[in-house]
């Protein structure tokens, strides 16, 4: 059993088995009975050596057109059995450069060592092997990305249900039509959907969790291709204990299962490591109780207690849009693992998240940054300073896209288009209510005076060259300006408030405003 597990440090990857490579290029021959065509090929390589071994590194698939074949069987024997030790998934022999058909030594060589063993014909040359190769892997990689997208969204849904890690696991083995089980030695439990045919026995999958948990960090996870006994399994580390998440068939598991298995060990940990049952009925709840009217401060304990932030911790809002291209849907089922966080918002093209600073944010708008996204990132703030804390993160990731060309063109936003109109017209009103309250000639010159004075950056020779006055006639007006109003005009955010109210005034309320000096 155990020489039969192999070590997957890129279990992530979709793999391309023989039957593929058969299904794509027809014309190639297996001449060994009783072959696996499910055997995964890691890469294609071209050799004539006669000793390639020291070149390979396992699960290649290697073509020779026998330029320096063996002549003898008992060489040829040695030769195979080498590539069969080395861990060579099989050979492909080209006919007619040298033979003009597989020598019978070796096919029984092939056949002695159970080395799978292709007759390639003259018809297809050994570089259109490598490009079907890399063709399979593409639509592998496209497939798997496709599925696992919608498989995301399921696993995810599946841990905010009431016993989440038994959802999961019973997701996977709906999707799958598998046996997928969960150990955890240490808390004893034993999670397990779905059933297996064949040899794949609960002896079998033991024997996997032991040789995880005895490899831990250097091997973790594995995998098994024997007839009728296939098993990916991968290892967590939460909160200082291992658990071992195992899928196991009686025949070949779909390329994209590594991909999901990856995605449900990622959601696996999160649910145990931070989010317990009772926390997430207990986040759902507060939840609730907001959405019906409650106090937002009823949030703040449970959203605490889920993601273990203390209540005087700090958050961080991210604001988030995909590049140009992107299909939005998967985008987002994508960056769900990215983000690592149920308190999201997905508004438009805009998706707002809020983290705890523990679970180093940062880091997170670093690499969507790296993958083209615009991202805004908020300063980190109290849980009660959050709805500024997402104004904060909306404008910097909008002025990220504006810097990097990544969205719509449009002319700059003036102040006066971010403000409800009847309230800018109501500010307006009450701030020159003493102006607008003065007969109508002096309001109008008053207006006048204030409004060209600030145009003129408060210049007075500028402003009587514009009234045609002399400028000792604007500073009467506008120290009269200054008293009417009760404020201090050499401030600067007076004169801003000014000049807004100016500007935002309902027009049917002002004077003529056209006054001659």
């Amino acid at each position: 059993m155990s020489e039969s597990i192999l070590d997957v440090p890129s279990i992530v990857r979709p793999l391309v088995t023989i039957a593929d490579l058969l299904r794509a290029l027809p014309s190639l021959a297996v001449l060994v009975e009783g072959a696996d065509l499910h055997q995964p090929v890691r890469w294609v390589h071209v050799s004539e050596l006669t000793d390639p071994t020291p070149y390979l590194r396992g699960r290649e698939l290697l073509l020779s057109a026998g330029v320096h074949l063996p002549r003898t069987a008992a060489d040829t024997n040695a030769y195979v059995a080498r590539l069969a030790k080395a861990g060579a998934v099989g050979l492909g022999f080209g006919i007619d450069p040298v033979y003009r058909n597989v020598p019978p030594r070796l096919i029984t060589a092939c056949q002695a060592h159970g080395l799978l063993l292709l007759q390639v014909p003259p018809t297809v040359p050994f570089i259109a092997i490598s490009e079907a190769h890399v063709r399979e892997l593409e639509r592998a990689l496209l497939r798997q990305a496709t599925v696992t997208a919608s498989l995301q969204h399921k696993i995810v849904a599946a841990a905010t249900r009431p016993d989440p890690l038994q959802s999961i696991v019973n997701t996977l083995a709906a999707h799958l039509d598998t046996a997928v089980l969960l150990r955890d030695p240490q808390q004893g439990d034993y999670l397990q959907s779905g059933a297996t045919q064949g040899p794949a026995t609960n002896s079998d999958i033991e024997a996997v969790v032991a040789q995880l948990l005895e490899s831990r960090s250097s091997h973790p996870s594995v995998a098994v291709h024997e007839p009728g006994l296939h098993i990916l399994a991968q290892l967590l580390t939460v909160s200082g204990r291992s658990m071992v998440l195992v899928v196991a068939s009686s025949t070949q598991l779909p390329p994209e299962t590594a991909g999901i298995v990856n995605v449900a060990a990622t959601v696996i940990a999160l649910v145990s490591g931070h989010v317990s049952t009772a926390r997430l009925r207990a986040l759902g709840e507060a939840v609730a109780r907001a959405a019906v009217g409650g106090p937002a401060e009823c949030l703040e304990a449970p959203a605490a207690d889920t993601f273990g932030q203390p209540l005087d911790g700090r958050w961080r809002v991210l604001a988030c849009s995909p590049p140009r291209g992107q299909d939005l849907p998967s985008w987002r089922d994508n960056l769900t693992t990215t983000l690592a966080t149920v308190l999201r918002i997905d508004d438009g093209q805009l998706t707002l998240a809020i983290s705890p600073e523990s679970a180093d944010p940062e880091r997170i708008a670093r690499q969507l940054t790296a993958e083209s996204c615009s991202v805004g990132l908020s300063d980190p703030c109290a849980w009660a300073a959050l709805p500024a804390a997402a104004r904060q993160a909306r404008r910097r990731q909008a002025a990220t896209t504006v810097a990097h060309g990544t969205g719509p063109r449009r002319p700059p936003a003036r102040v006066q288009d971010l403000v409800d109109q009847r309230a800018a017209q109501a500010f307006a009103t009450e701030r020159l209510a003493p102006l607008l309250g003065r007969p109508d000639g002096e309001a109008a010159q008053l207006l006048t005076t204030l409004r060209t004075w600030l145009q003129t950056g408060g210049h007075w020779d500028h402003t009587a060259a514009v009234l045609s006055v002399h400028r000792n006639t604007v500073r009467n007006r506008i120290a009269k300006i200054g008293t009417l109003l009760e404020l201090d005009l050499s401030e600067p955010e007076v004169r801003v408030d000014l000049w807004l109210a100016l500007d935002w005034c309902d027009p049917t309320i002002l004077p003529e405003s056209h006054v001659s000096g």
